[in-house]
């Protein structure tokens, strides 16, 4: 099992620029670190394929 924390942030400004030839979209932003974050556990079940 791993639980590491996933901090925050906060969009100002995102707008599209463009959309490459793999689908997905070019981005510019303006972007802005907060204290908050989110705690996510991952736990592996039996037979799964990565080490742990």
């Amino acid at each position: 099992m791993i639980t590491v924390k996933a901090p925050a942030k906060i969009n100002l400004t995102l707008d599209i620029t463009g959309k490459r030839p793999d689908g997905y979209h070019d981005v510019a932003m303006v972007m802005q670190t907060v204290s908050l974050y989110d705690t996510v556990t991952v736990d592996f079940a039996a037979g799964d394929i990565f080490k742990h």
